[in-house]
């Protein structure tokens, strides 16, 4: 069933700092009754040459168990040639306890201007979190050519399904690819996964922002304290990467 949205939380706008978790405007008090935020809705500005778009967004609720972490942004910034476009919406499922404290942060890859985010709840909801999301900025840091690279781990909270993958990076070098291939390793699972991402060529002066890709409609199945390991291959040499993914 699609969202019944009834109202919003709006946080920002706020400077992102370079690879450090920002808050983003402050932390706002939910409504009286129990809610589900269900959409976020995020705005961000990257006016600088030969610097990255992506990060990530922590949404953080008083008493709710997550982690409720999403990866943002695709892309390139500039100065003057880079385009508009429409603000960035994730499909999550963060349940907010009657008049309960809501915190949004962002870690970009690169300092950012303007960050804006709106999240949009529904009625209804309950203390357990049904969709938790892990996720962060890459470990490896920026990617090499053809290669094989850690991004790092997430360690699962509670069992349950991966439903969704989100995947960010910039290439900042004209004429060379932004394609790659995304590599989960869930350990005792007995299939392969390998999901092409990226689209189109980077760019130092020229390029722009996209949103991340998204990755939908899996069915990975994980328990509690399992370890999940995420790998990446860039066919050319990248900024750092993000990611995430959804365990319902």
């Amino acid at each position: 069933m699609a969202p019944q949205i009834i109202g919003t939380r709006q946080f920002g706008p706020t400077a992102s700092v370079a690879a450090t978790k920002t808050q983003v405007g402050a932390t706002l008090q939910g409504p009286p009754t129990w809610v589900t935020i269900r959409r976020i809705r995020v705005g961000s500005v990257q006016p600088t040459n030969a610097e990255s778009y992506n990060g990530v967004i922590h949404v953080e609720v008083a008493d709710i168990a997550g982690p409720f972490i999403y990866s943002h942004g695709n892309g390139v910034g500039g100065a003057s040639n880079s385009f508009a476009m429409q603000a960035e919406v994730i499909d999550c499922k963060i349940p907010v306890p009657p008049s309960a404290q809501i915190s949004v942060y962002v870690e970009d890859v690169d300092a950012g201007a303007d960050v804006t985010v709106s999240l949009e709840y529904e009625m209804g909801g309950s203390s357990d979190a049904k969709i938790r999301s892990y996720g962060g900025i890459s470990t490896g840091g920026a990617t090499a050519a053809d290669t094989e690279e850690s991004m790092g781990y997430q360690v699962i909270t509670k069992s349950g399904f991966i439903r969704e993958f989100r995947f960010g990076v910039g290439n900042v070098v004209d004429g060379t690819s932004t394609t790659g291939i995304l590599r989960p390793l869930v350990p005792g699972w007995g299939h392969d996964l390998k999901f092409a991402v990226g689209h189109g060529p980077g760019g130092a002066t020229l390029g722009g922002p996209a949103h991340a890709d998204v990755i939908k409609d899996l069915a990975i199945p994980v328990t509690a304290n399992q370890m999940i390991y995420v790998y990446i291959t860039m066919a050319d040499i990248t900024r750092t990467p993000t990611y995430s993914f959804q365990v319902e």
